[in-house]
């Protein structure tokens, strides 16, 4: 049961709605119940700013109101009056990783360990600790936020034709004529691309498809221009130790007399299970989704369907390289038919983070996290990316966001290149081997290096970056270092070196 609605809640979009899966709207009424408990707290410490309990009660309300940033403020003031216990150096450091400040919550988990040294907790922390370390230097993405973000919800980015597909709760607000206080869930909407971070003219996509709950993510079969839409099943589920459900579903539109019309439900759908977030490959023969139908590794499994004769084959489980005993979701099957998806079971920043899987041997495996900036210590999903790779979107409830989920532009900073090159003395112009080459990030970090061969001759790929320093030396030569300027270059081209060294 407690899976079950943790599973549930998240296939809601995690922002607060779950109140549509279950019929007594419970989510919404522990939200509600937590609110009032925070104004209290706020008006008691109003009354007596020195009081533990209190300033703990501000903590813990904001906390499960997923206000992290203020939940961390308040457990600022009871350190500052050295009130803190144990169990709270813990919280400030993991309040402090959700917000990303890495550095910080590292500190105060030591102070952590010192004062519980044999506590389990200790023992992981410093696991995910040092794996952090390792996800910072394979941080390859700069991120921007997009202008379509409200002060509410926004996710689900679809790229279509010419223009986009997403979801959300807040532009309801903005585009919408008539005034009301019972806004609907996430809604779809389309916008053109003025470039990748700017979107103009929002409208409603399709009225006929949206509902009075959450609508979205959509996926797009071009083999049968049929639109794949993630929605609330019509039917509520059988009923689990008293309580009713309604489980998201997938259903299937189609362009009809100059519109989109529901045209019918997957085959694969069932009242008491979730079936949602499809992905479909650009040659339409793959067909990606999530389920957390019986059988499964953990709470919520990926699933793939392979179309036979234009009709889609029974679902595979992705087997145990993807699935975790915890959840995935938001598949996303890119062009070369790499996988992307979101997990909190294969480790990572915190919360959800996005992964990647390359398909080898008829399986997916090889699972990569893709890093800090695009993973943070909240929850980020929905990815998509361009047939090219080098960039794309997703969703995040990170710190520092405009609402309660933004949708985030992402490029690759580090696009392939090849450097090559001879090196030859400056007197003799004779070539000369074994002369060490290395590459370095402006951060001091070696990228790549190499020595030449017989001719001279050196080449290696490395990745375009701001800055790089190229640095050539031997026993007998003096060292050569120059910066290069390589922003001008494009994915793939070839970057060619002529290097002279005196003899020392």
């Amino acid at each position: 049961m407690k899976i079950l609605v943790i599973v549930l809640a998240f296939f809601c979009w995690l922002n607060g709605t779950a109140q549509n899966y279950n019929k007594k709207g419970d989510k919404k009424l522990r939200y509600k119940k937590v609110e009032e408990a925070r104004s209290f707290y706020y008006k008691a410490y109003m009354q007596n700013p020195d009081n533990y309990k209190t300033l703990k009660g501000l903590v813990l309300s904001n906390q499960y109101l997923e206000q992290t940033v203020e939940a961390e403020i308040w457990m600022q003031k009871i350190i500052e009056q050295g009130k803190e216990t144990v169990e709270d150096v813990y919280l400030y450091s993991e309040l402090l990783k959700t917000n990303d400040k890495f550095e910080e919550s590292e500190e105060w988990f030591k102070k952590y360990a010192k004062l519980r040294p044999n506590d389990k907790k200790t023992k992981e922390r410093k696991l995910y600790y040092e794996e952090l370390k390792t996800l910072q230097l394979n941080s390859n993405y700069a991120i921007s936020p997009v202008s379509v973000n409200t002060d509410d919800s926004d996710m689900g980015l679809f790229n279509f034709g010419k223009v986009v597909i997403f979801s959300s709760r807040g532009t309801k607000k903005l585009v919408s004529k008539k005034k009301s206080e019972n806004w609907s869930d996430l809604d779809l909407y389309f916008a053109e691309k003025a470039d990748p971070v700017r979107f103009e003219n929002v409208e409603e996509f399709a009225s006929k498809l949206n509902t009075p709950f959450n609508d979205g993510p959509v996926a797009f079969d071009p083999t049968t221009n049929k639109l794949f839409i993630t929605r609330y099943a019509p039917n509520k589920a059988n009923k689990i130790e008293g309580e009713l459900f309604y489980h998201m579903q997938l259903v299937i539109a189609a362009w009809r007399n100059n519109e989109w019309n529901i045209e019918e439900e997957f085959f694969f759908n069932d009242k008491n299970y979730t079936v949602a977030h499809p992905s479909i490959s650009f040659d339409g023969q793959l067909l990606f989704f999530a389920s957390d139908i019986f059988g499964g590794y953990g709470g919520a499994d990926l699933y793939l369907c392979i179309k036979n004769d234009g009709e889609w084959s029974a679902p595979f489980n992705l087997g145990p390289e993807v699935n975790t005993e915890g959840n995935e979701f938001f598949p996303f099957i890119a062009y070369d038919k790499t996988l992307y998806f979101s997990s909190n079971g294969h480790g990572g920043v915190g919360g959800y983070d996005i992964f990647s899987a390359t398909h080898s041997g008829g399986v997916y495996k090889n699972v990569k996290n893709l890093g800090l900036d695009v993973n943070s210590g909240k929850d980020d999903v929905s990815v998509s990316f361009d047939p090219f790779q080098n960039k794309g979107y997703f969703a995040s409830n990170r710190a520092g966001g405009k609402g309660l989920y933004d949708i985030y532009y992402f490029e690759n900073k580090y696009m392939p290149i090849v450097i090559s090159g001879v090196v030859r003395d400056y007197v003799t112009k004779q070539a000369l081997p074994d002369i060490n080459i290395e590459l370095e990030h402006e951060n001091g970090e070696i990228i790549s290096s190499a020595k030449t061969d017989v001719e001279g001759k050196f080449i290696f790929t490395s990745f375009i970056q701001k800055a790089m320093v190229f640095r050539a030396s031997s026993e007998t030569y003096k060292m050569v270092e120059n910066r290069l300027d390589m922003q001008s270059l494009k994915k793939d081209d070839e970057f060619v070196l002529n290097v002279f060294l005196n003899k020392k």
